[in-house]
């Protein structure tokens, strides 16, 4: 339940995605995994599979290469998607109200995907 969403792209950033989730990815074997959590500590985003796939051994490599088409379509290496909770009140209300937001970026621009507010 904490890995699965049906909100958004469906695409994963592996630059901020936990090792569980980038274990669901085609041709991420341990080495790949323990490459993008070094990555993810230090700071240093990855940029692309290219990227990636230069810093592993020949067979991780080999391993994402022949996951390549598939792996292209569900990984990004950037937030395109952002999810912001708020809740408001009054003082002395009991009124109390609940909204989320997801934003996508398109470009430079952000878009409003979807929205729910919650009384």
């Amino acid at each position: 339940a904490p890995f699965v969403t049906v909100l958004g792209t469906g695409q994963i950033n592996v630059n901020t995605a936990s090792p569980t989730v980038i274990r669901s990815l085609p041709g991420m074997g341990d080495e790949a995994i323990d490459l993008i959590v070094r990555s993810q500590k230090s700071d240093r985003p990855l940029r692309s599979i290219e990227e990636l796939m230069q810093r592993l051994s020949s067979g991780a490599r080999s391993a994402m290469t022949d996951a390549n088409a598939e792996l292209a379509q569900r990984v990004t290496f950037e937030t395109r998607e952002v999810i912001v909770n708020a809740e408001g009140w009054v003082d002395g209300s009991p009124l109390r109200v609940h909204g989320e937001v997801m934003y996508a970026r398109g470009g430079d621009a952000m878009f409003t995907v979807w929205r729910r507010t919650e009384r």
